[in-house]
């Protein structure tokens, strides 16, 4: 909710204080989202394992005259204190490592998170494209051969995946869907889930 040039938050104790609010944009790329969320008023910080896409954000950031805190980080711990941010957002990074990390990292976002997650995965069924997937539905993982993002990791995501996702951390997903496009000449679909999460109360 906004209030002249101040966000509210009315949840977790208060009623309708006024606050800045923090956000941390995790594997932020060249940081559309968090310069995004810094026009809105939002204190950003975002990181990536990328030194090219950082810098490329800081450039960007600097050239649009926002304030955004863009670090380098080690792809493996996420190197802030407990509840450090007011709520996080992830746009396909999960889905781009091995599930196991994947995992322990949700669970390291819920500690530095004091309330919300947001994170977009791809679906089981987006799987035109990739030469070594030749089932039409997938929920695996696989390394990329194709020339754009050769070598990386692509793990494909169903809703029952995107549960054991959060098991092990203190996220409960309360809203989701699953957006899907098909190509009218071959026919082929491209399909995403959005996925809310909110911290249990007795982590918060």
């Amino acid at each position: 909710i906004t209030h002249g040039d101040k966000l509210i938050e009315a949840v977790g104790g208060g009623d309708n204080a006024l606050y800045p609010i923090k956000a941390l944009d995790f594997g932020c790329g060249i940081g559309r989202q968090s310069m995004l969320m810094s026009e809105f008023g939002i204190e950003t910080c975002g990181i990536d394992i990328s030194e090219y896409a950082i810098s490329q954000a800081k450039r960007l950031a600097q050239n649009a005259n926002l304030d955004i805190d863009f670090r380098v980080y080690d792809g493996e711990h996420i190197p802030f204190k407990h509840n450090t941010f007011d709520f996080t957002i992830s746009y396909g990074v999960l889905d781009s490592l091995p599930f196991d990390l994947a995992q322990n990292l949700v669970s390291q976002i819920a500690y530095v998170s004091k309330t919300y997650f947001f994170c977009s995965l791809i679906g089981e069924d987006s799987t035109s494209g990739f030469s070594n997937i030749q089932e039409s539905t997938f929920t695996d993982e696989i390394e990329v051969q194709e020339s754009h993002e050769k070598g990386t990791i692509q793990s494909f995501f169903d809703y029952p995946k995107i549960q054991r996702l959060f098991k092990k951390s203190t996220f409960e997903i309360i809203w989701g869907e699953k957006k899907s496009s098909v190509n009218l000449i071959d026919g082929s679909i491209q399909s995403r889930y959005y996925i809310v999460c909110k911290k249990a109360e007795y982590e918060q």
